[in-house]
C-alpha cells in the first residue's frame, strides 16, 4: 500500500479541531483513496513560542510593530527543525497543510503536495496588517520558496490559485482548486426547521471583527425592530462580546470544541435547527463553516470576498452582499427571503446540491485516487 505522510503538529487521525477540522476530514479523504497514511510529527518549538511572546510583548511599547515571526527566514527555519524524519523515508509522498515552513526549509527528499487556502500575496494587508517591508520581503521570499519545492498545489478556492499561477508564475497543470466539506458528519440528518414563526439565524466564528460579529447583531436588531421575530445564535468565541451583553435576541453558547463529544452534538444540534448562516465576513478564504451549512441545507448571507465565491453561489444557496454593505442591507436581504414565498426552501435545495456537487471531500478522494494513487 502507498503511504502519505502528513506534516502537522496536530494528529490527523484524531483530531477534529485543528485547522477547523480540514486535518483530519484530509486525511480520511486520503485514506479513502487507498493510502496509508503516517502523521509526520512537527510540534512548535519552545525556542520558536519564547519569541514569539517577546515579540508580542515589545509590539504593545511600539518596538517590533507589526512583525509575524513565522513570516521571517528565522521563524520559518525554526518552525521547520522539529520536522520528525524518521518515518519520511517510507512514505511515497509528503502532505502538508497550510505548513508553508515545510515545503520552503525542510529537508524532504520526497514530492511535497501542498495545500493551503490562500498565499502571502493575497493575505498580506488582507489579514496580515501594518507588516514591516523587511516582514514582507523575507515572507514572499518564504512562499514563493515553499511553491516552487512543490510537486502538487492544492487550492480551496480559484481566487488562491489564480495567485498562485499569476503571481508567483506556477504552471496550472501542477495545480487543482478542491474546495473544502463539512467537517461535521451529518449521517443523513438536514435542516429541520421549528415552524413556530422565529426566524433563526446563525453567526459562527472565532474572530468576532473579522467574521463581522458587529454587523450580523446589528442586522437582527433591526429585523426584530421591523417586527420580524428573530434569534442569533453566537458560537465560537470563548467570552461573550459587548454588543451581545443585554440583547434578548442573542443566544451566546460560547466556544464549542468538536474533540469534546457532547459540544460536538450541540453545534450538530444548532446547524440542524438554523434557519440562515449569518456571516458578514469582512476577509475570508474558505470557511468550512459555509460547506457545513450547505451539507444541512442551510442558505448562507455573507460578504463578497476573497474565496467565498467557491462555497457561497448568489441565488443557489445564498447570498453574497458587496463589501461594504450595511446592517441594513443584510436585514433587506434575509427579510426578502424569508417572506418570499419558497425561496427559502429553493436555496435550501441549492445548497444541499452544492453540497453534493462540490463541497464535499469525496472529490479529494476522487483526485488523490486518480492523480496520485493511480498515475504512479
Amino acid at each position: 500500500m502507498k503511504k502519505i505522510g502528513i506534516v502537522s503538529a496536530f494528529d490527523p487521525h484524531s483530531d477534529r479541531k485543528a485547522h477547523s477540522g480540514i486535518l483530519y476530514k484530509i486525511n480520511e479523504a486520503i485514506e479513502n483513496a487507498g493510502f496509508e497514511t503516517v502523521w509526520i510529527k512537527n510540534p512548535f518549538p519552545l525556542r520558536y513560542k519564547w519569541i514569539c511572546r517577546l515579540i508580542a510583548l515589545l509590539n504593545r511599547v511600539g518596538i517590533a510593530k507589526g512583525v509575524y515571526f513565522d513570516r521571517t527566514f528565522l521563524g520559518a527555519k525554526l518552525l521547520a527543525s522539529t520536522i520528525d524524519y524518521t518515518e519520511i523515508d517510507s512514505c511515497d509522498y509528503i502532505m502538508v497543510v497550510h505548513y508553508f515552513h515545510v515545503p520552503a526549509f525542510g529537508k524532504i527528499n520526497k514530492p511535497i503536495i501542498y495545500h493551503s487556502d490562500a498565499t502571502f500575496e493575497l493575505a498580506n494587508n488582507y489579514y496580515l496588517h501594518n507588516m514591516p517591508l523587511w516582514n514582507q520581503k523575507q515572507a514572499e521570499d518564504i512562499e514563493k520558496l515553499a511553491l516552487e519545492n512543490s510537486s502538487w498545489h492544492l487550492s480551496s478556492s480559484v481566487w488562491r490559485e489564480n495567485s498562485v499561477v499569476n503571481h508567483y508564475g506556477i504552471d496550472r497543470k501542477h495545480c487543482v482548486v478542491l474546495e473544502y466539506g463539512s467537517c461535521i458528519d451529518t449521517n443523513g440528518i438536514r435542516r429541520t426547521p421549528v415552524n413556530d414563526g422565529i426566524l433563526r439565524l446563525l453567526f459562527m466564528g472565532v474572530d468576532w471583527e473579522r467574521k463581522g460579529g458587529r454587523i450580523a447583531v446589528a442586522a437582527v436588531d433591526i429585523l426584530n425592530q421591523r417586527g420580524i421575530k428573530t434569534v442569533l445564535t453566537v458560537a465560537g468565541l470563548k467570552h461573550i462580546p459587548k454588543e451581545c451583553i443585554g440583547k434578548d435576541f442573542v443566544n451566546f453558547v460560547g466556544y464549542l470544541n468538536k474533540n469534546i463529544p457532547s459540544q460536538y452534538e450541540q453545534m450538530k444540534s444548532i446547524l440542524r435547527s438554523t434557519d440562515f448562516l449569518l456571516l458578514p465576513t469582512k476577509a475570508e478564504c474558505s470557511a468550512v463553516v459555509f460547506c457545513e451549512a450547505a451539507d444541512y441545507g442551510t442558505p448562507v448571507v455573507t460578504y463578497d470576498t476573497g474565496g467565498i465565491g467557491n462555497y457561497v453561489v448568489n441565488e443557489m444557496n445564498g447570498f453574497r452582499l458587496p463589501e461594504g454593505s450595511s446592517p441594513t442591507q443584510f436585514a433587506d436581504k434575509i427579510e426578502e427571503i424569508w417572506q418570499t414565498h419558497g425561496m427559502l426552501e429553493r436555496l435550501s435545495l441549492g445548497a444541499r446540491k452544492l453540497s453534493k456537487e462540490k463541497l464535499n471531500w469525496d472529490n479529494w478522494t476522487k483526485w488523490f485516487k486518480e492523480n496520485i494513487y493511480e498515475q504512479n
